[in-house]
């Protein structure tokens, strides 16, 4: 019998995690998504969303806000480490997300979560281990 978990079962005790809604756009919201959730330098994290470092820094500072790309794609990000982080580590996300997979037709992660089709897909994939997905 395939167990399912509900978002309530999937919070961590002491974790302190961004809603769905957290405020992409606030420094304090990127750096701890960053940091927290995918336990990235800042240079992984300008790498997963194809910006500079510099770009980064000054989002996380609040000298500058992300663009409506980076901001949904850092929403689309946020709602995935929710879903997985209960069964990953937070510095394996970021791997995970950059490499390969052969479930997913050999495509990364990153690079599916940009588009409705490839959310679709990543969610039938996480949906197969038995975790229920709402949206990513």
């Amino acid at each position: 019998m395939a167990t399912t978990h509900t978002r309530a079962q999937h919070t961590k005790a002491g974790h302190s995690f961004l809603s769905p809604k957290m405020g992409v756009t606030d420094g304090h919201g990127i750096g701890r998504l960053r940091t927290e959730k995918l336990g990235a330098s800042r240079t992984a994290f300008s790498r997963l969303l194809k910006v500079s470092e510099n770009t980064v820094f000054r989002w996380e500072t609040g000298r500058v806000k992300p663009d409506p790309r980076s901001t949904e794609l850092m929403e689309h990000l946020n709602r995935l480490c929710d879903v997985l982080l209960p069964s990953m580590n937070p510095e394996d996300m970021g791997e995970w997300l950059e490499k390969p997979n052969r479930a997913i037709e050999n495509f990364r992660p990153i690079d599916l979560i940009e588009f409705e089709y490839g959310r679709q897909k990543l969610k039938a994939l996480i949906e197969e281990t038995g975790i229920r997905v709402n949206t990513l």
